[in-house]
């Protein structure tokens, strides 16, 4: 083989392969902001509601995992931790919202609601248990 074409073949081994896809656990619908009255309760997780932090409850999602949250009208977003179960009642509703991180998606006292993307993503999991628990919930 020329010199050239022994390069050649070295560069192309070191060449980085594309990731593969993530999955991610998305869910759509309505998220509500938790109300004033929360504060100081305990949550399913056993923690304070604190409305300053940036947490949220889920029906679905796994306590202690992290999920984006992305208001469909406004384009922001923020990452949250869930910590406490619900929204019950109505199912077009997929996530209450802690105080503090339904301002960061421009949801007010006022407005209450918007239309929400819930993006859970393996990789963004505080521990391996929980990223394989979004794992296999994103490949059913």
């Amino acid at each position: 083989m020329p010199p050239r074409a022994r390069l050649v073949t070295a560069c192309l081994l070191f060449l980085p392969l594309p990731a593969a896809a993530e999955t991610a656990l998305v869910e759509y619908g309505q998220a509500t902001r938790y109300a004033a009255t929360l504060a100081g309760k305990k949550t399913a997780s056993g923690e304070k509601h604190d409305p300053a932090a940036l947490t949220a409850a889920s029906r679905t999602l796994p306590l202690g995992s992290k999920a984006m949250v992305t208001n469909k009208h406004t384009g922001k977003s923020v990452e949250v931790r869930i910590n406490d179960r619900g929204p019950f009642g109505r199912s077009k509703h997929v996530i209450d919202l802690s105080p503090a991180a339904a301002s960061k998606l421009g949801i007010g006292p006022k407005t209450g609601t918007a239309n929400v993307k819930v993006e859970a993503r393996p990789s963004a999991q505080p521990s391996a248990s929980l990223k394989n628990e979004i794992e296999q919930r994103a490949s059913r």
